[in-house]
């Protein structure tokens, strides 16, 4: 993560879709480059904005999904050691498993 230097990305994780939609105008509003990972995108168009989130030369900053897009298989910590969680999830475990996103233990 080092490669990355004080350019850390952050993940924020939300309960609710128009939640996460404010909070992605709010940060474009205020020039910060962020993108929203939700339902309505193609699986080839997430797995391009995964790998851009996980490039180190992306200006993309911020990723914002929901608990449940955010669920399996979405491997963040290439890019990303903080993660925000905006709302609780329905579960401790879904709040766990959203901030190991951005966690591996190898």
């Amino acid at each position: 993560k080092s490669r990355f230097g004080h350019h850390q990305k952050v993940l924020i994780v939300d309960s609710c879709p128009l939640n996460a939609w404010y909070a992605k105008v709010v940060l474009r509003a205020a020039l910060v480059d962020a993108r929203t990972l939700h339902s309505a995108l193609e699986p080839s168009e997430r797995d391009t904005l995964v790998n851009e989130f996980n490039d180190p030369q992306s200006t993309l900053r911020v990723l914002i999904t929901t608990y449940d897009m955010g669920s399996v298989g979405l491997n963040l910590h290439h890019a990303c050691n903080r993660v925000i969680l905006t709302s609780p999830g329905r579960s401790w475990a879904q709040e766990a498993q959203a901030a190991g996103r951005a966690l591996r233990v190898c």
